[in-house]
């Protein structure tokens, strides 16, 4: 029976592995999360001659970049345009969002630059000195089960090393009642 359970564990460790973590070599500890980026809250000074602003929107999480569509002639733009991040739960790296023009004959630049701290929680709306944005974990109600899993697979890998090292502190018991038989035997026989 002790060799089923063990198996099945170990079964059931390499699946959970496959399906979760090793297709993107991604830990436990990785969730999606959701920004969205509504709308500019502040009227940005205008820095064309002709025109209005070109506005559009980079998002930087550690090495991945997200960025919105170019808002034409616009200082109030809307874009409620969502993207998705891995983010990494035990990472303090907050979110870079610029705010940038967007120029036809030339490079655009960036006008604003603002840093925010990733939402460990459900998504929710945020403001900052410039933009309404809605971030967070977007299966934030997976994140405890997925931890709580992880840390129950790291629990059944110290029981399983404990299991097995009773298994082989019982196979080396019975070997030995087994040579005592047999002496016992010899002993009994030769009188």
């Amino acid at each position: 029976m002790c060799k089923c359970i063990l198996f099945s564990l170990d079964v059931f460790q390499i699946i959970i592995r496959l399906i979760l973590f090793e297709k993107k070599n991604l830990s436990p500890y990785y969730m999606r999360y959701g920004v969205t980026i509504n709308g500019i809250i502040s009227e940005i000074s205008n820095r064309e001659w002709f025109s209005k602003n070109d506005l559009f929107v980079v998002i930087k999480y550690n090495n991945q970049i997200r960025r919105t569509s170019v808002r034409w002639n616009c200082n109030n733009p809307v874009w409620n345009e969502g993207f998705i991040f891995d983010v990494n739960i035990e990472d303090d790296e907050p979110l870079m969002i610029t705010i940038n023009d967007e120029d036809l004959y030339s490079k655009g630049e960036t006008l604003i630059k603002e840093e925010l701290p990733i939402n460990f929680n459900k998504e929710k709306q945020e403001f900052t000195k410039h933009l309404s944005i809605t971030h967070g974990i977007l299966n934030y109600e997976l994140m405890d089960k997925n931890i709580e899993l992880s840390r129950k697979l790291e629990n059944n890998e110290i029981e399983n090393t404990k299991i097995k090292k009773k298994i082989t502190d019982l196979n080396i018991a019975i070997n030995n009642i087994g040579e005592f038989q047999q002496k016992c035997h010899n002993i009994i026989n030769k009188k």
